[in-house]
């Protein structure tokens, strides 16, 4: 039993490094190639993607939807905080490698839980849950969205992977409006879209709202 708590960091890595290989074949069927990217006394991101026109900067996230352990359930917030502090994390990671931002940066994330899926991060982006036209939670307030806030539309992609433990079955896609890679990104969305996974796939436009007056 003393033994037990020391495998939980060992599982948790594991997760990440099959979730990654998963991810680098779902790339590899689409015509890119991942190449790891040797870790430095800096910050890397996990890989360089290549295809036949570009080349990518591509961090890695694999975050486990965990159950909160004084109430037993998942809670929305901090499910939040996890994904605004991976994306901040991972531009950190970026700006370290390509302080210029000479190349497209793309920040994926990958599940097998699906309650932990693309909407949860499409509500972490736009800082809150609307159902029926109604607002059911606003986090726009928390110091942690407005950090995300003024961070958003630095990587140029974000990438939500779906996994049944084995297999891919949706992907999708953010893209940055104001990216300046934009023609990059564009390539790469339509090329891994072209092979679809399912119909359940889905590709979005990230558009900041203009600053309150």
């Amino acid at each position: 039993l003393s033994a037990a708590p020391a495998t939980i960091p060992a599982m948790s890595t594991r997760r990440h490094d099959d979730l990654l290989r998963i991810y680098a074949r779902y790339l590899k069927e689409r015509g890119y190639q991942c190449a790891k990217i040797h870790e430095t006394a800096t910050r890397t991101p996990d890989l360089e993607v290549r295809g036949p026109k570009n080349s990518y900067l591509n961090e890695f996230k694999a975050p486990e939807h965990l159950l909160d352990p004084a109430t037993g359930m998942y809670k929305f917030s901090t499910t939040n905080s996890k994904l605004w502090n991976s994306i901040h994390k991972a531009i950190k990671q970026l700006s370290a490698h390509d302080p210029t931002h000479a190349k497209p940066w793309v920040i994926t994330f990958a599940s097998v839980n699906f309650q932990l899926c693309w909407n949860s991060l499409f509500e972490a982006m736009q800082g809150g849950a609307i159902v029926d036209g109604k607002v059911m939670f606003n986090w726009t307030k928390s110091e942690e969205f407005k950090r995300w806030t003024a961070e958003s539309h630095v990587p140029d992609l974000y990438v939500w992977l779906q996994v049944n433990q084995t297999e891919p079955y949706q992907a999708s896609f953010f893209t940055n409006d104001r990216s300046r890679h934009r023609a990059a990104v564009d390539e790469l969305v339509t090329s891994l879209q072209a092979a679809r996974l399912s119909e359940m796939d889905t590709n979005w436009l990230f558009v900041q709202a203009p600053a309150a007056t």
